[in-house]
């Protein structure tokens, strides 16, 4: 659990949850040989599923989660591994980096058999001065009770709770609900053992509507007097938005993204030449915001003579969307801007009826023949706010369609502005 090269620290958890640890100096330590990364405690480890998510607060990426989930063998039955880890960035110095795990080890039905937590991060004492703290619980549910252990610092306390048949973790009830999904309307009230909190919590969860809203099946999760919204799918899948805790969102993305907005915290960026991407065939180019977006262009047909889509960029933090399309001139057709603005109105009307135009046409700086405005409409049953630029080019139209939800608008608005302001020629 620890290799900082002062120390290494290796942990045990035993069978009734008793934690264990023996520190060595580093220096007598002559390698470290550590598992694949896949590899669990347990015998017959089998993955079912791993996803990842950014986590965002107050507009911002704050963080990346992973969720994973195996099948196992515990004492010789089968069951369930849920483990959920929780980066979040530094934010200052007054908000230094903390990572928390959450493991449970459940039974077919997600009972807990054992539960795991331990969080890692930053502190400042009394006279200020910046130090390192970890605690950790760990515990087994046996004949009804959960022995727990833990240790805080330097110093090591039992818990004892009883524990009621049937109860489950916030990982296992998450999941137990999500498998049941909105067949089972309304929300249930379950004690869950948290062994953060070193005991259990009343709390209510589950689908509060059968109806794809656009933008997934509707799941609540309320505790402590407060409630948090989700969207999921209608088929099975990680959420399309997870409220993690108030003010926090969790979105799904590649752990590719998740890796991209973990080096961008700590200063490492993207490559520049990553983020600029360039259509040569129809003479533009423009850079992506930051390295949370990802393109990706759609390559042309030999047979391929009238309008296409040349890519997708997708931005999952925020739901953003570039959509970018080749609209080849018609003979005869008026070339000036407001023409081409009542061609690509009533284009997009034919998708959305209730468009309206929030900002009018007006040149767009730094690229001839250019022009953008803003418009709103309803998609898939949501509100959708999108820049339209249009770029004119000799054998046709290339058409940029950035969209993002009216209720990320203030969020995701100076990452798209970004992008436009970035367009040129070649």
């Amino acid at each position: 659990v620890r290799d900082d090269g002062e120390v290494v620290v290796l942990e045990q958890t035993s069978d009734t949850g008793g934690l264990a640890r023996l520190t060595f100096p580093r220096a007598k330590v002559v390698r470290v040989d550590r598992g694949a990364g896949g590899e669990r405690p347990g015998g017959g480890v089998r993955p079912v599923r791993d996803e990842w998510y950014l986590l965002r607060s107050a507009g911002r990426v704050v963080g990346v989660r992973r969720l994973q989930l195996w099948t196992v063998r515990d004492l010789g039955e089968p069951g369930f591994r849920l483990e959920e880890t929780v980066d979040l960035f530094a934010q200052g110095t007054h908000l230094p980096a903390i990572r928390a795990t959450r493991t449970e080890i459940t039974d077919l039905r997600f009972c807990v058999r054992l539960v795991t937590w331990r969080e890692q991060g930053e502190g400042r004492d009394a006279q200020g001065v910046r130090t390192r703290y970890e605690r950790a619980v760990s515990g087994r549910v046996k004949d009804g009770v959960w022995y727990g252990a833990v240790l805080d610092g330097g110093t090591a306390a039992q818990v004892r709770r009883e524990v009621p048949p049937g109860t489950r973790g916030r990982l296992g009830l998450r999941e137990h609900l999500l498998r049941s999904g909105p067949s089972r309307l309304g929300l249930e009230t379950a004690s869950i053992l948290d062994p953060a909190l070193e005991g259990l919590v009343t709390v209510r969860a589950g689908f509060a509507s059968a109806e794809d809203l656009g933008a997934g099946l509707e799941f609540h999760w309320e505790e402590d007097g407060q409630r948090r919204v989700s969207w999921f799918p209608a088929e099975s899948g990680g959420p399309v938005r997870e409220e993690v805790r108030e003010g926090l969102i969790a979105l799904g993305v590649s752990a590719e993204q998740a890796e991209a907005a973990r080096q961008q915290a700590l200063g490492a960026g993207a490559d520049p030449a990553r983020l600029r991407v360039e259509v040569p065939e129809v003479g533009l180019g423009w850079r992506l915001p930051d390295a949370l977006w990802t393109w990706e262009p759609r390559l042309a047909a030999p047979t391929d003579t009238g309008w296409r889509v040349l890519g997708i960029g997708t931005q999952a933090a925020q739901l953003a969307n570039l959509r970018v399309e080749w609209h080849p001139h018609e003979e005869g057709e008026a070339r000036d801007a407001a023409a081409a603005e009542a061609w690509l109105l009533a284009r997009l009307r034919g998708a959305a009826p209730d468009l309206e135009v929030r900002e009018a046409r007006r040149p767009l700086d730094g690229v001839e023949g250019g022009w953008r405005l803003k418009v709103r409409a309803t998609l898939k049953d949501t509100p959708v706010e999108t820049i339209v630029v249009v770029v004119d080019r000799p054998a046709g139209r290339v058409v940029l369609l950035l969209a993002i939800p009216v209720a990320g608008w203030a969020d995701g608005r100076e990452g798209l502005e970004r992008l436009v302001s970035s367009l040129y020629t070649i």
